[in-house]
């Protein structure tokens, strides 16, 4: 009897240490997964340059950061990005959160056993006049990070929009077309890759050209800028007009007849407005036009001048298309 009950002890005496070695392969099994107890690991966000300001005005501006922890662990921790209520401003527009490579994210990951990770706020710079201010509220780190201390901050930023004195307008005539060169017939051909040379030139009230040729570089895209702080030409009516400079390797294909070049243009103050035209093809230089300066241009706006500011108009129609 004795001897049975020594065995029987012995059995339960085994099988507890079965039990005890088999619980703790259990836990080395799961050494390293997010799920740990508190280890009194803090992370700490850094700005490493300069802390976002509360105001500031759109620009092309980035903000590098740090997410630093007070040591390693042996978990995986990230740090989710969160965008707030109240956010006006637009994701790649007005603003971007990536790494330092440039890739865009939506958190941070730190490995385990290391112990920082960095990111980029970037602004955007933004012509299109919008909501003043718009507005970006964010926070990095949320209450997801259950192994380790961190006090996600919130940050509100207010951008306002940059603004210019300085008015932009682009020309561009460039447009697939038809073409004969040398006998062979080509579709779909650029106007700007066969050579069509167009400038364009500053008239005043009665057709005289003014001399300011900006806007006359053979480039395909033409740049003409105005300002109040250089204009030296007063108030008045004046003309921005095409003059054909070159017709290059265009030539009707037969049957198709004359080929008009209709000029796009954009007129951009940044941050009050951004408008297009486009010059109706009646009016537009063509293939007909003579690459002759005797050649009267072919005017594209009318441009009202009065105490610095400019407007815009139609030169067929006299619609107004931009103004100050």
């Amino acid at each position: 009897m004795l001897k049975e009950k020594i065995n029987q002890i012995g059995i339960f005496i085994f099988a507890l240490c079965c039990s005890l070695m088999f619980t703790q392969c259990s836990k080395d099994e799961f050494t390293g997964h997010s799920v740990v107890s508190p280890n009194n690991i803090t992370a700490t966000l850094v700005w490493d340059e300069e802390e976002p300001p509360t105001s500031l005005i759109e620009e092309n501006k980035s903000f590098p950061f740090t997410i630093v922890l007070s040591g390693p662990q042996v978990a995986d921790a990230s740090f989710y990005i969160s965008i707030l209520d109240g956010t006006t401003a637009t994701a790649s527009e007005d603003y971007e959160f990536t790494d330092p490579d440039g890739n865009v994210i939506s958190n941070l990951y730190i490995p385990a056993y290391e112990t920082e990770v960095k990111g980029v706020l970037h602004i955007f710079d933004d012509i299109y006049p919008e909501e003043d201010p718009e507005i970006l509220s964010f926070q990095i780190g949320d209450n997801r990070l259950s192994n380790m201390e961190f006090i996600p901050e919130v940050t509100t930023i207010n951008m306002g929009n940059r603004t210019s004195e300085d008015i932009t307008l682009t020309f561009d005539w460039e447009r697939p077309i038809n073409i004969t060169i040398g006998g062979a017939e080509y579709e779909g051909v650029g106007t700007c890759i066969n050579g069509v040379n167009i400038d364009v030139v500053l008239l005043d009230a009665a057709g005289n050209d003014l001399g300011d040729y900006q806007a006359a570089t053979s480039e395909c895209l033409e740049i003409f800028k105005m300002s109040s702080t250089t204009w030296t030409h007063g108030d008045g009516t004046f003309y921005l007009a095409a003059w054909l400079w070159r017709l290059g390797d265009i030539v009707p294909d037969p049957g198709t007849g004359t080929i008009a070049f209709p000029i796009e243009s954009t007129l951009i103050q940044t941050g009050v407005f951004v408008a297009k035209h486009v010059q109706d093809e009646a009016d537009a230089i063509n293939t007909d036009t003579a690459p002759d300066w005797t050649v009267p241009p072919s005017p594209i706006f009318r441009v009202e001048v009065s105490g610095g500011k400019f407007s815009f108009y139609d030169y067929i129609t006299g619609e107004l298309v931009a103004a100050q």
